[in-house]
């Protein structure tokens, strides 16, 4: 009886213990990534209204080659005025869980420097 026992208990053990190890992914144990970039802002904003009827402007930005928007206001640190165009040095943070943010930008923006604010119109491309 005893052996009945013993010999049950070590594969179920076995059993419990991969079943617990498989929740864990990396997931669970990356870290946010974080990079210094530069980011041109548009001279004009946009403005979305939401389903409660509340109206957001945002800011449209070029990161790289690709325009974008971001709500205004999401830059830590900086200061928008209409009509003018900048380029910044800001660090961006992207959670290393941002694939379950939902409803808002997936990283976190932090301004380091105004390269440049220049006072002229952007010309910016439709943004799907």
């Amino acid at each position: 009886m005893r052996t009945f026992k013993s010999g049950i208990l070590l594969p179920i053990s076995f059993f419990v213990c991969l079943s617990l190890s498989s929740c864990l992914n990396d997931d669970d144990i990356k870290e946010d990534k974080v990079e210094e970039i530069s980011l041109t802002v548009a001279s004009k904003t946009t403005s979305v209204i939401s389903m409660e009827e509340t109206e957001t402007e945002y800011l449209i930005i070029k990161e790289g080659n690709k325009w974008s928007y971001l709500p205004n206001g999401w830059i830590e640190g900086f200061t928008y005025e209409l009509g003018f165009e900048y380029n910044l040095k800001v660090r961006k943070v992207t959670p290393a869980n941002s694939k379950y943010i939902q409803d808002a930008p997936r990283s976190n923006y932090y301004l380091l420097e105004i390269v440049s604010k220049l006072q002229k119109k952007t010309e910016v491309p439709y943004i799907e």
